[in-house]
C-alpha cells in the first residue's frame, strides 16, 4: 500500500497537486483517523497527507446504526478523547482537507430484514452509502 501511495504521490508531484488521504470508518486495515498519520509517515512524500472527514470520525467512535438509539455506549467521552488526541497528536501540517459531512440516524437500526441490511457488508459501510446527505441526493 505504502509502495502504491508512494507511486501515486510522486504522479500528482508531477501536476503539482497533493493527495489527501482518508480513514473510512469502515476500512480493513486502517478505520480511524489516529491511525492514518502513521500511513502518511510511511509514504514520505511532501505531497501525500491526510483527509479528515467528522463522519467517519464520529461512526468510528461514536454512531452505531445497528442500534436503536444509534449511538455506542460511552459515545460522548469516547468522542471526546479521539478529538483530544487529534487536537494533541495530529500534525496539523499535514491535514489537506476536511470534508464536512453527516450521516442520518437509521431509524429502525440496522438490523436483518431492514432494506439497506446486507449480512457482508460492515454496518458503517451502509450507513455511509445509503444514509448521507449527498448532493442533490433525496434520503
Amino acid at each position: 500500500m505504502v509502495e502504491d501511495f508512494q507511486a501515486l504521490s510522486d504522479l500528482a508531484a508531477s501536476y503539482s497537486v497533493g493527495v489527501a488521504y482518508e480513514a473510512v470508518a469502515w476500512g480493513t486495515y486502517i478505520d480511524t483517523w489516529e491511525d492514518s498519520p502513521r500511513t502518511v509517515q510511511d509514504v514520505t512524500r511532501e505531497n501525500f497527507g491526510l483527509c479528515l472527514e467528522p463522519f467517519h470520525v464520529a461512526a468510528r467512535v461514536w454512531g452505531d446504526n445497528t442500534v436503536e438509539i444509534g449511538v455506542r455506549e460511552d459515545a460522548d467521552l469516547a468522542l471526546r478523547q479521539s478529538l483530544h488526541r487529534l487536537v494533541e497528536t495530529c500534525p496539523l501540517d499535514k491535514i489537506y482537507y476536511v470534508q464536512l459531512s453527516d450521516g442520518d440516524k437509521s431509524v429502525p437500526s440496522l438490523q436483518p430484514g431492514h432494506h439497506f441490511y446486507q449480512e457482508d457488508f460492515p454496518p458503517a459501510l451502509s450507513w455511509s452509502r445509503n444514509m448521507r446527505p449527498f448532493p442533490l441526493r433525496r434520503i
